[in-house]
């Protein structure tokens, strides 16, 4: 919509956001172990990680190069034009979604996952803690309709976390952290490490 507007400034900040925000603070970090074959996953799972990576990485390429043209031209041309069957990222098609994808449960599902994600590193970032160090439990308060949305995302969330275990609360304590999600609060037990105790 801004680039059809001539607001240039205002596409690429959506776009440096997407990618920023979204992708690299986000999914590449919850899709690594997937991306690894770590823990469980299996082949389909790496490749479906793939898939998304591929995608979101050509279309954020795409949605950048009509205001940074020589080094989208140049990254397209080493990596993507072969597969893509365009000989320019400037030729190339816009990126459009199939309808297929559109799934409001789903998206609902990713947000809240994003919460709680949000919520530990808020709880490591006041503990002074790194965002790799190791958790006990993540601990989520939110009702039994919300939870019903995050906990079939507890493989990520634990990995992303580094946590060994995810649990559901209905009554917070005053130790739980509140999330841009008003109906999302998280606690986690940090782990020290050996060499800290």
């Amino acid at each position: 919509k801004a680039y059809e507007a001539c607001e240039y400034h205002a596409a690429m900040e959506a776009a440096e956001s997407f990618f920023w925000r979204d992708l690299c603070d986000n999914y590449i970090e919850i899709a690594k172990k997937r991306l690894y074959g770590d823990e469980g996953y299996g082949a389909a799972e790496r490749r479906g990680a793939q898939f998304a990576l591929y995608t979101a990485l050509l279309s954020v390429l795409k949605m950048m190069a009509p205001v940074v043209p020589h080094i989208t031209e140049e990254i397209h041309s080493l990596y993507f034009a072969g597969m893509e069957g365009a000989e320019s990222i400037h030729v190339s098609s816009w990126p459009s979604p199939p309808p297929e994808w559109s799934d409001a449960d789903a998206e609902e599902a990713g947000e809240l996952g994003l919460s709680v994600i949000e919520g530990m590193r808020k709880v490591k970032s006041m503990a002074k803690a790194s965002v790799a160090a190791p958790v006990g439990t993540l601990s989520v308060a939110c009702d039994d309709d919300v939870w019903a949305k995050i906990e079939p995302l507890e493989r990520e969330l634990l990995g992303v976390s580094n946590a060994r275990g995810l649990r559901h609360v209905v009554s917070p304590d005053t130790s739980f952290v509140e999330t841009d999600e008003p109906r999302v609060r998280v606690a986690a037990d940090l782990v020290e490490r050996p060499e800290e105790q």
